[in-house]
This record gives C-alpha cells, structure tokens and sequence, in this order.
C-alpha cells in the first residue's frame, strides 16, 4: 500500500511541476506570435464581370450556409446539425460594412 501511495504521490508532484513549469514559460516567454504577410494583388480588377461571376458563384455556393435573416450573406444559426453539437453560427463572410 505504502508503494502505491508513493507512486501516486510522485505522480502528482510530477503534475504539479509540469503545470508550474509550463505556467512559468508561458509567463516568461509569453505566447508566441507569428507575422501575417498581407497578400496585395496590383493586376486584380474588379470590373463588372468578375463582380457578376462573384456574385453567381456565391449564390450557389455560400448563401446555403451564410444567408441571414436579411437575406444577404451575414451569417446564421445553422438549424441543420444535431442537437448534439450546440448551437452552430455560420460567419459573415462579406467585406462591406453596410
């Protein structure tokens, strides 16, 4: 009994330190960030076809999920997952603020 209670003692202080341990890196080293490179596309125009094709692609593909209540592409409650999974919400995925 005295065996398993040591075991299980060295068990926990090894937890303790390892919490305490990895705390402290955090702490000192802070949570690493990473620089995200902005991709600028110069030869990219937006004329009137590319903007119909955009919307054609998006009315096909992404109002299934993103069409809000107002009809655009702001986002929803997805009603279709099982209960099991909570209470899912879809993104806005447009770039106008209006």
């Amino acid at each position: 009994m005295k065996t398993v209670l040591r075991a299980f003692l060295y068990l926990v202080l090894f937890v303790i330190i390892a919490v305490v341990g990895f705390a402290t890196f955090i702490q000192v080293r802070g949570i690493p960030k990473y620089e995200v490179d902005k991709i600028d596309y110069p030869d990219v125009k937006s004329d009137s076809d590319l903007i119909a094709n955009g919307m054609k692609i998006a009315s096909v593909q992404c109002i299934v999920c993103h069409r809000g209540t107002d009809g655009k592409l702001s986002g929803r409650i997805l009603q279709e997952l099982p209960p099991d999974f909570g209470e899912v919400h879809s993104a806005n995925i447009t770039q106008s603020k209006e």
